[in-house]
Order: structure tokens, then sequence, then C-alpha cells
């Protein structure tokens, strides 16, 4: 997810407009610290506009001072509640979300409740995580939607998306008339330890490690 600020404010003090906006935002983050939507969409907006300026230099420093909150913290919450609208398909303002904080189903049923339900989708592109969410809702057990549920299916769709490409690039090996059956062998064990590290995270070979590898061996094909 970008992270970047696409309007840059000089420093100074707010207008009484932008002091009002902030101070709603503020309340709206206070009374909902447990309510990560509401919470995360306000963060945004003073983000994004920057509404932090009169007092801090940076989003950062204004939310751990204003609210005990540490970078990784504040920015998981934030990414978690934009997640959050890209199910709902709406693009809430947070006094939308903090309204129906108290009645979910006001947007659409079996939404996320909290943060460590929406975490593992990070690992997604945008575009495939409402997909992955309402795959785990399909298929959680008694219909409990719990974080570990949702990251085992997001662990299972990467899985898929693994071994569908890895397929694709063994078929198009098998029909490559210019390699020699042995080193198809070779390529074929070699795809394999890539699909079993990607499997697991790249728990005990690294990504970087294989990509650095792989450098090598092409500036090696590549010499005369």
């Amino acid at each position: 997810m970008a992270k970047q600020i696409i309007e840059i404010f000089e420093p100074g003090e707010l207008t009484a407009q932008e002091q009002e906006r902030r101070d709603r935002l503020e309340g709206i983050i206070r009374k909902n610290m447990a309510g990560f939507i509401a919470v995360g969409l306000a963060l945004r907006e003073i983000m994004e506009y920057q509404l932090y300026r009169s007092t801090h230099p940076t989003w950062e420093a204004y939310v751990r001072d204003r609210f005990e909150m540490s970078r990784s913290y504040a920015w998981r919450i934030h990414d978690a509640a934009v997640t959050t609208t890209l199910i709902t398909g709406h693009n809430f303002a947070p006094e939308e979300a903090e309204a129906s904080l108290e009645n979910v189903a006001n947007w659409q049923q079996n939404l996320p409740t909290n943060e460590a339900q929406v975490r593992p989708l990070a690992k997604l592109p945008m575009e495939d995580r409402a997909g992955a969410w309402f795959e785990a809702v399909k298929t959680a057990p008694q219909g409990k939607v719990t974080a570990i549920h949702v990251a085992d299916t997001v662990k299972r769709i990467k899985g898929e998306t693994v071994r569908q490409t890895a397929a694709k690039v063994r078929e198009s090996l098998a029909k490559d008339e210019w390699f020699s059956p042995e080193f198809k062998g070779a390529f074929d064990a070699f795809l394999q330890e890539i699909e079993k590290a990607k499997e697991s995270e790249f728990k005990e070979t690294t990504r970087e490690a294989i990509i650095r590898h792989l450098d090598a061996l092409k500036s090696v094909v590549a010499a005369d």
C-alpha cells in the first residue's frame, strides 16, 4: 500500500475549519480506540491532509505523542481500515464508520471486527484482499472467522497461486525442445525447492538469497 502524501502542506497554524476538523477526528480516535475501522480512517485523513502540522513535524510523531501509538501500530490500524473499505466496496468517512460500529450489519454482514483479522490480508495484492476475506468467511469453522483462520486462508490462496505459476513454467519447459532431459530434471528439482521455500514463507531459504543467486547464475550463463 502506498504511503505517500500527495499534497505537501507548509508547517504552521491550522485554519479554524481545519482545527475543528482535527478536533472532530481526534474525538473519533479517542472514543473508538477499540474500533479499528473508524480510528484507521480518522488517522488516514489526518495524515493525508497533514492536520498534525500545527503541533508536530510528522504524522508518526503526532500519533505517538497524542495517542501513545507506535509508528508500526498506527500503520497497521490505518492499513486494516483501508482494507476493510475494500471489502465493503465503499469508502467511508470516519464519522460514518463511527456511527456504524454499533451495528456493523448496516454496512454488510460478516465484516472484520478487529485489526488482527485483517492483518494477514496485507500479504496479498490489494485487488485480492476482498476475495480472500469472503473465502475465509465462507470456510470458517462454525462461522467463526478468527485471525488464524484468515491467515490459513491467505496461505492457501498464496500456495495455489504459486502452484499455478509453477505449473505454467513446467508446461513451457516441457514443450521447449532446446533443453536436454537432464537439464529439465535439474530445473524441475530447483523449481520444487522454490515452491517449498515460498510455502514456508522463506523461513529457511530467503527470497533475497534465491534472487541473488539466480542473478549470479544469469551472469554465468551470459558470460562467453
